[in-house]
């Protein structure tokens, strides 16, 4: 699961970062790419399991498997853990 922590005050900076891995993707720069999109993707923001699943930017980092497991952990739902 996801966790929501330190989404509080985040505002643009986790966009910022999503975008930083953008460009560091563009760039070739797998490990940078991978560090940023995975700090962008702990508290919510715009930045989406669809917009990273389809969109041609991060084609490059398709097939790496830290790459796959951030789309795996993208999946899942922001939030405490609902009670059964």
């Amino acid at each position: 699961m996801r966790t929501a922590s330190g989404a509080e005050g985040c505002g643009r900076w986790c966009r910022v970062r999503g975008e930083l891995a953008q460009i560091y993707a563009w760039t070739g720069e797998k490990d940078l790419a991978i560090e940023q999109l995975n700090a962008a993707l702990k508290v919510p923001n715009d930045l989406h399991y669809g917009e990273i699943r389809l969109h041609p930017v991060w084609d490059l980092l398709r097939g790496d498997s830290r790459f796959e497991k951030l789309m795996e952990d993208a999946k899942k739902p922001f939030g405490p853990k609902e009670k059964q």
